[in-house]
């Protein structure tokens, strides 16, 4: 069966429709692990690597709970303000945290 896919690298632009989404690579909660940072809406999908209000865990021998806090605090650290940060802000009703969204 032939291939349709290729593995997204860290930084990496990707285009739906109107809107621009830079992929980030967000090891711990799996090794492979990617969130998803829109800029414009200040928003990041987290997947698994950030719960609401608190971070994500480690689910297999290849995630690293080292890796999941250095994702969280140093990489999504990086692009969110830290009026945002989603750790230190409670969740709403709506499961999303001032720009941050789990899902």
């Amino acid at each position: 069966m032939k291939k349709n896919y290729r593995g997204l690298i860290d930084s990496e632009s990707i285009i739906l429709g109107d809107e621009l989404l830079i992929a980030l690579y967000t090891p711990g909660h799996f090794i492979d692990s990617m969130s998803f940072w829109d800029k414009k809406n200040n928003s990041i999908f987290t997947g698994d690597t950030i719960f609401v209000g608190r971070p994500g865990r480690t689910v297999s021998n290849t995630s690293n709970i080292k890796d999941l806090y250095k994702s969280i605090y140093n990489k999504i650290g990086s692009v969110i303000p830290a009026s945002s940060n989603p750790l230190a802000l409670r969740a709403q009703e709506s499961h999303s945290l001032h720009g941050i969204s789990s899902f």
